[in-house]
């Protein structure tokens, strides 16, 4: 009897003294050019580069995953020019998406937690963000329809996802103070399942890349 307790003691102490199965605790961060005046960009966590490849103007990173806690980030241009210097907090199972944009002043940026709750059925999930650096407040309506989406937009300012119909939709931008017409989006055939990230860019008066317009990244609920 006693050989079995000393055995059994024995397997019970080499037990505890194997190591633990240590699990991370990751978020994910991804970037957003939105910013016509910088041209390329790149992001860096914790001083170290990113992306292999800048992100161009109206382009965007896949997400990359980092340790839950704290972290330094800085957005720098296509020669190395430290453009922005600030820290994200990244919390466990948690995706971030980071803005870059241009307002009347400088350049900014905006951190926006993503909340990833699929549509049912046909439907799928739009947000809106007035990215545009010279339009002031502006409301978002889908064509035909008399009521406001998105209602009195800030340079800077973003909706949650709302959840709308799949298939074809178009949609008017308007000045949220006079009601005067300020781009016609012709359209762009929404997914069942999908979200869509939709912001306003550009300037009144440029005709070129950065003209006034809208412009959508389309992701699917795995993403």
């Amino acid at each position: 009897m006693k050989k079995i307790i000393f055995f059994v003691a024995i397997a019970l102490l080499f037990a505890s003294c194997k190591p633990s199965r240590i699990v991370d605790v990751k978020g994910r961060v991804r970037l957003i050019n939105a910013s016509s005046t910088i041209g390329d960009l790149n992001m860096f966590i914790d001083y170290e580069k990113v992306y292999a490849t800048n992100v161009e103007y109206l382009n965007y990173s896949l997400f990359r995953e980092y340790i839950a806690t704290n972290h330094k980030l800085q957005i720098k241009d296509a020669v190395g020019n430290l453009l922005i210097d600030t820290s994200i907090i990244v919390e466990d199972k948690k995706s971030y998406s980071v803005f870059v944009y241009d307002s009347l002043a400088d350049l900014k940026i905006k951190f926006v937690k993503e909340v990833f709750i699929a549509p049912f059925g046909s439907a799928c999930k739009m947000r809106f963000l007035n990215l545009s650096k010279d339009n002031g407040l502006v409301d978002v309506y889908k064509t035909g329809d008399s009521s406001i989406q998105f209602l009195n937009f800030a340079n800077g300012q973003h909706s949650e996802y709302l959840e709308f119909q799949s298939g074809f939709t178009e949609f008017d931008v308007s000045n949220s103070l006079n009601g005067n017409a300020l781009y016609h989006y012709y359209g762009y055939a929404l997914k069942p399942g999908y979200y869509y990230t939709t912001f306003l860019k550009g300037t009144k008066t440029s005709l070129g890349k950065d003209s006034l317009g809208i412009f959508t990244i389309e992701n699917n609920a795995n993403y």
